[in-house]
């Protein structure tokens, strides 16, 4: 079971970085700065992982400047 929705959270923290004077990063450079792969990366942008690496969303988040509930995309059911 994928517990994660596809969020498009990942591509939209980069373009904003971007947008905002910041790095040019893409996906592939942004998984080389935090030293995980690509495909990772990708899936976990797709929502498309059963299983988060705390270290590998900490090293995403400090680069990005998000916290895990912004990369993630969480929320309560109320």
């Amino acid at each position: 079971m994928n517990l994660l929705e596809p969020s498009g959270a990942v591509s939209r923290a980069l373009t904003q970085i971007s947008v905002q004077g910041g790095p040019d990063l893409d996906i592939p450079a942004l998984a080389e700065e935090a030293e995980l792969s690509a495909e990772w990366v990708y899936r976990l942008d797709w929502g498309d992982l059963e299983v988060v690496e705390l270290s590998h969303l900490a090293r995403l988040c400090c680069i990005l400047g998000r916290s895990p509930n912004d990369i993630l995309g969480y929320e309560a059911d109320e």
